[in-house]
């Protein structure tokens, strides 16, 4: 959403044009979670979000059921899985998670090391439990790492990119004035649900675009 978004109508706006199911926020400001709901109460009743911790943090609305939602614990600082019903019978795993960006850009060479070190033990984090998975598993990312990093190479070992298994061009989500081409953002699934399609919509007043895919239960 980027933390410092306070355009609901441009996000309600694109969140209509794709129409998902579930959608996965990342930097919800403070007070956002109302703004989303007075938005969206009527086509997402279903929905959740962790406590705002220096100045943002994920939620998640949707259509179906939410059954439990679990706080993920360090080394992950912003990230839930949550237990959706997606078909009256069938369990969906849903992870929603924010790995730790690098910023400042005036700090970024001294403290580079630091911030891969922990953005690493978080992915490696996120790929042994969904290893552990009874159900399949979805994870959408703000992961803040490109296709060319270790850290992507991890997380691929346990999920799949769905935009890089059926979605078409480049794909950049990031927008921002540092580095304004880069895909960091992600729906990843694992071997149970079957891509179907996957892009990269445009609109939403934030920095990051979206991403969207389609996916079935095999």
């Amino acid at each position: 959403m980027l933390f410092a978004n306070t355009d609901f109508d441009e996000i309600a706006r694109m969140v209509n044009a794709n129409s998902p199911d579930i959608i996965g926020l990342q930097e919800v400001p403070e007070n956002g979670d109302k703004s989303l709901l007075e938005k969206f109460a009527s086509t997402y009743p279903y929905h959740a979000f962790l406590p705002i911790e220096n100045t943002h943090n994920v939620g998640i609305l949707s259509r179906f059921p939410i059954q439990e939602v679990t706080a993920l614990p360090k080394p992950l600082e912003r990230a839930f899985q949550a237990t959706v019903l997606v078909d009256g019978k069938r369990h969906l795993q849903v992870i929603v998670s924010h790995l730790i960006p690098n910023y400042p850009m005036s700090d970024a060479v001294r403290l580079a090391q630091g911030w891969y070190d922990i953005r690493a033990a978080q992915a490696s984090y996120i790929a042994n439990l969904v290893k552990q998975r009874k159900v399949p598993n979805l994870m959408i990312c703000d992961c803040n790492f490109t296709e060319s990093s270790e850290t992507y190479m991890l997380t691929r070992k346990a999920m799949h990119d769905s935009f890089y298994d059926v979605g078409w061009g480049f794909g950049h989500t990031m927008t921002g004035p540092f580095f304004p081409v880069g895909r960091i953002d992600y729906i990843w699934y694992t071997k149970e649900l079957q891509p179907i399609e996957a892009y990269v919509p445009s609109g939403g007043g934030s920095d990051h675009l979206a991403v969207i895919a389609k996916l079935a239960i095999r």
